[in-house]
């Protein structure tokens, strides 16, 4: 990250992130998307699904 011009506060920042999502601190499932979209929520497969033809 360094060779291609990222600050080094941003590579700690994005280092530190990487390693709560690996001790799976930020696994925990909430409501929020439902409560701040009225929607259930839905997978990243469903998403592309559902949004293909703007790819296209």
């Amino acid at each position: 990250m360094t060779k291609v011009g990222f600050p080094p506060q941003l590579i700690d920042w994005l280092i530190s992130l990487n390693h709560v999502i690996k001790q799976g601190w930020a696994a925990r499932v909430t409501g929020d998307v439902r409560r701040l979209t009225g929607h259930a929520p839905r997978s990243f497969a469903a998403f592309a699904r559902e949004h293909a033809a703007a790819w296209r």
